[in-house]
């Protein structure tokens, strides 16, 4: 009974270090409720904190509409194109570009 006691107690303090982790806290006690509450405290202490991953993942998205800009020029040439075709007015042109450009 008393190794049940301690087994449950280690589940818990797993779950606690892995609540603000990538694998919960949830993952961090049924880890430990299923193979040792020692695993489960080490996993849940190795495993990444979740602010670090959403940083990450506003970082991506940084980048990602960093590359945005990028379709814009293009966009832009393309139209400039077309106004020196004479496929588009001046006007047309200038509302194109200030869309664009917000």
């Amino acid at each position: 009974m008393g190794i049940f006691f301690f087994w449950i107690i280690g589940c818990i303090v797993a779950a606690f270090i892995g609540q603000n982790k990538t694998i919960g806290a949830a993952g961090s006690f049924f880890l430990s409720l299923f193979l040792s509450p020692v695993i489960g405290i080490i996993v849940a202490l190795l495993s990444q904190e979740q602010a670090v991953i959403d940083l990450q993942k506003k970082v991506i998205t940084y980048s990602y509409s960093d590359n945005s800009s990028e379709s814009i020029a293009d966009e832009l040439r393309k139209f400039k194109g077309l106004l020196d075709q004479g496929a588009i007015s001046e006007e047309e042109y200038e509302n194109q570009k200030k869309r664009l450009l917000g």
